[in-house]
């Protein structure tokens, strides 16, 4: 059974690299994708992704920016319980410590180097998925 995540990403390119990692981390996922954090939260409302277990969410989207959605699905019961990891390119304090406090459960700085990249979500997804424990109710890898 595929493990269904969600990646909120405006760039496609971002996306991409993301997706090309997650092939190449050797976990069978179901990315689902949203391009902003208003897709994101009429999918979730929505229940388009049962069993959801991990989002990925980066720090800097149009209009509402991945902390203010990390803090609207403080209010959704459905969400409460799935963690919410940034992965932005910003490493600065200021931005872990409002990420973390709006919601947020990780904070991951993307790489540049592509290498790294791939090592950064691989880490990311063995953690958060291999690792990190869920309610049943919330779907299983």
């Amino acid at each position: 059974m595929r493990c269904p995540i969600l990646l909120v990403e405006d760039s496609e390119d971002d996306r991409d690299l993301f997706l090309r990692a997650v092939e190449r981390s050797g976990w069978d996922l179901e990315v689902h994708w949203a391009r902003s954090a208003e897709e994101a939260l009429a999918s979730l409302q929505a229940e388009r992704f049962p069993g959801l277990r991990l989002m990925v969410v980066d720090l800097r989207l149009p209009s509402l920016s991945g902390m203010e959605f990390i803090g609207a699905l403080a209010s959704q019961p459905s969400t409460r319980s799935v963690p919410k990891v940034v992965f932005s390119t910003s490493g600065l304090e200021s931005d872990i410590r409002a990420a973390l406090e709006a919601g947020a459960q990780g904070f991951v700085q993307k790489p540049l180097d592509l290498q790294a990249h791939t090592q950064a979500v691989r880490t990311m997804l063995d953690f958060w998925i291999g690792l990190h424990r869920m309610p049943a109710s919330q779907g299983k890898p």
